[in-house]
């Protein structure tokens, strides 16, 4: 199973966790190769950025990983932080809009 917090390539479910791409088959018409956890402070999943395929084509790096989980784990807390109740709220682009 992919780590709690860590981002998945879907290389890497494919080849271990065939069930969960059952699950995942919403994400297929935009081919994701990587899927990234948000979540709030205390660990509430929040959301899920889904991304394509890299611009190079390569894989992505441990290193890539690494930034997106960070990546995640702040647009989590923004959103945890968000007004609620109509005051602020995030456009398909994933930009904050405020009335």
């Amino acid at each position: 199973m992919p780590r709690r917090n860590a981002p998945w390539q879907i290389s890497d479910i494919a080849t271990r966790e065939g069930g969960l791409l059952d699950h995942l088959a919403i994400f297929a018409p935009n081919q994701p190769e990587c899927l990234v956890p948000m979540r709030t402070r205390g660990g509430t999943f929040a959301g899920l950025l889904v991304l394509g395929a890299r611009l190079s084509e390569e894989s992505y790096s441990r290193e890539d990983r690494r930034l997106l989980r960070a990546v995640g784990a702040q647009v989590g807390v923004t959103l945890e932080n968000m007004p609620r109740g109509g005051h602020g709220r995030v456009n398909r682009n994933g930009a904050a809009c405020h009335r």
